[in-house]
C-alpha cells in the first residue's frame, strides 16, 4: 500500500503469522505495479532455496497480468508434484483468460 500505516499493519500481521523478512519482501513485490517486476518475481521465487515456491506461485495465478500468470503456470509445470497438478485443475475452472486457460490445459496434458 502507498499508505505507510496500512503497510506497517500488514507487515506486522505477516510477522505475527510467522512470515520472515524474505517472505515479507516477496509479499511486497506482489503489489508492485510494474508487470515486468512481477514476472521476474516468478523466477526469483522459483530459484530460491530459502522459501517453498509452490504457495507463492499458486498465488500468482490470481495476478491481474496475463504475463505473470503465464509465467507462473510455466514454472509450476516443471514441478513434479501431484498437488500442483490438482491445484492447476481447480484453477482452470475459474480462469477467465482464454490464453492462460489454454496454457493450463496444455500443461495438464503434459503432466499426465
Amino acid at each position: 500500500s502507498e499508505h505507510v500505516a496500512l503497510r506497517e499493519k500488514a507487515e506486522s500481521e505477516l510477522r505475527r503469522r510467522g512470515y520472515g523478512s524474505r517472505e515479507i519482501s516477496i509479499a511486497r513485490q506482489f503489489s508492485n505495479a510494474d508487470v515486468s517486476t512481477r514476472v521476474g518475481l516468478v523466477d526469483v521465487i522459483a530459484q530460491s532455496d530459502q522459501v517453498d515456491p509452490r504457495p507463492w506461485l499458486l498465488m500468482l495465478l490470481d495476478d491481474p497480468s496475463r504475463d505473470v500468470k503465464l509465467r507462473a503456470v510455466s514454472v509450476l509445470a516443471t514441478m513434479n508434484d501431484p498437488s500442483i497438478t490438482q491445484r492447476l485443475r481447480m484453477h482452470l475452472v475459474e480462469e477467465r483468460d482464454p490464453t492462460v486457460a489454454a496454457r493450463i490445459r496444455r500443461v495438464l496434458k503434459l503432466l499426465r
